[in-house]
C-alpha cells in the first residue's frame, strides 16, 4: 500500500502545483478559459481521467499512475507520454 500512498500523494501534489500556477497568474476566468483551450487535448485528458478517479469505486495503482502522470505532463508543457 506505500507505492499506492506515494503515487496518490504525487498525483495531489501536482495538481496543487498547477492550480497554484493558475491562481498566481491572477487571471480573468476568460484568460484561464484560453489558457485550457491552448491545452487542448491534454486539458480535456486530465479532465477525463479527472472524472474516471471520481467515478470509480477503487483506484488501483496503474490508474493513479497513469493520472499522476498526465497531470506533471501537463504542468510542465509536455505532452503526455505515459499512457
Amino acid at each position: 500500500m506505500g507505492a499506492l500512498y506515494a503515487i496518490e500523494d504525487g498525483m495531489f501534489v501536482h495538481q496543487t502545483a498547477l492550480t497554484q500556477r493558475i491562481l498566481n497568474m491572477c487571471l480573468p476566468i476568460k484568460l484561464i478559459k484560453q489558457w485550457i483551450a491552448r491545452r487542448g487535448v491534454a486539458a480535456a485528458l486530465v479532465r477525463e481521467l479527472v472524472g474516471d478517479l471520481r467515478a470509480a469505486d477503487r483506484h488501483d495503482i496503474a490508474m493513479l499512475a497513469v493520472v499522476n502522470c498526465v497531470i506533471f505532463s501537463e504542468i510542465n508543457g509536455e505532452s503526455a507520454a505515459c499512457l
